[in-house]
C-alpha cells in the first residue's frame, strides 16, 4: 500500500517508552508475543501511548506474533 502508515517492518513506541527500554529511533528490537518473536526496526512515534507498542499487521515480519493484540516483550536486539 502507498498509505503513510503502510507496512514498514517496524515496532512503533513513544519516546518515553523507548527511553525506558533503552531504545532509540532506528535501533533493532526483538519483540516476543504469544510464543512467537521477530526482529523489528524501532520507530519513535508519539501517536503511540506510553506503555504500548504498535506493529502493523499483515506483513511477513509480524506473522509469528499472532494474534495481533495482547501483552508482549520488547528488548534491544
Amino acid at each position: 500500500q502507498q498509505a503513510e502508515d503502510g507496512p514498514d517492518g517496524a515496532v512503533h513506541v513513544c519516546g518515553e517508552q523507548a527511553g525506558k527500554l533503552g531504545l532509540t529511533d532506528g535501533d533493532t528490537a526483538t519483540v516476543r508475543q504469544n510464543g512467537g518473536q521477530g526482529q523489528f526496526a524501532v520507530v519513535i512515534d508519539e501517536r503511540v501511548p506510553d506503555g504500548a507498542s504498535w506493529i502493523l499487521s499483515a506483513q511477513p515480519v509480524a506473522s509469528d506474533l499472532e494474534p495481533n493484540y495482547g501483552p508482549g516483550e520488547i528488548r534491544k536486539a
